[in-house]
């Protein structure tokens, strides 16, 4: 069952719940539902197509209220990294990393490598990419 306009309304207004409240539990099921189905929709469109633009709007407009969800920014990220937009998705990357807990940061680290290893990244940005792992690793942090 496709997600309404009225159900988007829903996810972005302000209720004023706490994060472990049932509330907000619903509303990070509804913003990842309506996510897949946004996703599912742009499969196979050129980057370059409005819709996948729009798509990663949505993204940054779930993050707004999702920023501290791991799994959403996993998400975006890979969306962002199979677009090939390698400056967008090292600041999102980075955005990432300041907007979770240190201890979730593991589960971004081994994505971040591979997509500043892929052949379009420059190699002084892989570098890069594993230094600040180190200084975060052993608590140098910038």
């Amino acid at each position: 069952m496709p997600i309404s306009c009225v159900t988007v309304a829903l996810l972005e207004t302000p209720h004023g719940a706490g994060p472990d409240s049932a509330r907000q539990t619903f509303r990070a099921q509804l913003w990842k539902a309506y996510l897949a189905e946004r996703r599912e929709a742009v499969r196979g469109l050129p980057v370059t197509h409005r819709e996948v633009a729009a798509l990663n709007n949505t993204y940054e407009r779930a993050l707004v209220t999702m920023h501290k969800m791991p799994r959403v920014w996993q998400d975006y990220l890979e969306f962002l990294v199979g677009q090939r937009v390698v400056t967008r998705a090292r600041r999102t990357f980075d955005n990432a990393l300041r907007a979770l807990p240190i201890t979730q940061h593991d589960r971004l680290w081994p994505q971040y490598l591979v997509s500043a290893s892929l052949q379009s990244c420059h190699p002084e940005l892989l570098l890069s990419c594993q230094c600040s792992k180190c200084r975060v690793q052993h608590g140098i942090l910038p």
